[in-house]
């Protein structure tokens, strides 16, 4: 009788570990593709400042604390790197 027991509650344990794990990787799938908006929009938009900040002048980055060096060194940056 205790095998039989065992055997049941092993079965509804993976049932439910297998239930879960598709739960999960259902609302993985579901936000993939929102996941990845939002991604390419912090690369757009990365992109986007990194380009105003090469085109301000140099007294526009002495207004905000920056020098020309560093400006163009962040301009230079890809658009991956944070």
């Amino acid at each position: 009788m205790s095998k039989l027991l065992n055997n049941t509650f092993s079965s509804i344990v993976f049932a439910g570990d297998l239930n879960t794990a598709t739960t999960n990787l259902f609302r993985a799938v579901v936000q993939l593709p929102s996941k990845t908006i939002a991604l390419l929009y912090t690369w757009q938009t990365r992109l986007d400042d990194r380009k105003q900040i090469a085109e301000l002048s140099d007294w526009q980055l002495k207004d905000l604390g920056l020098n020309r060096t560093l400006a163009d060194a962040e301009a230079q940056k890809s658009f991956l790197i944070p």
